[in-house]
């Protein structure tokens, strides 16, 4: 695994816009009426395309546990 690997972390606005992107939901309020199962293919996807575990605990309105969970679970 080299450098080029590792998906640069983006800024807590980057990580909005990208959930905005790809669930079209402009916050935690919309995401969290989304299905579970659905919430969690989002913060799977978010987090390969570079977004913290903590940015998505902010942004999302979801447990550190189930963030890391999701995400850790690849």
């Amino acid at each position: 695994m080299d450098e080029t690997d590792i998906p640069q972390r983006l800024s807590d606005e980057q990580s909005r816009d990208l959930l905005e992107q790809i669930c079209d939901c402009r916050d935690s309020a919309q995401f969290q009426h989304l299905p579970i199962d659905r919430q969690r293919t989002i913060v799977a996807q978010a987090a390969t395309q570079g977004a913290a575990i903590n940015q998505l605990v902010r942004i999302t309105g979801l447990s550190y546990r189930q963030v890391y969970k999701t995400v850790k679970k690849k």
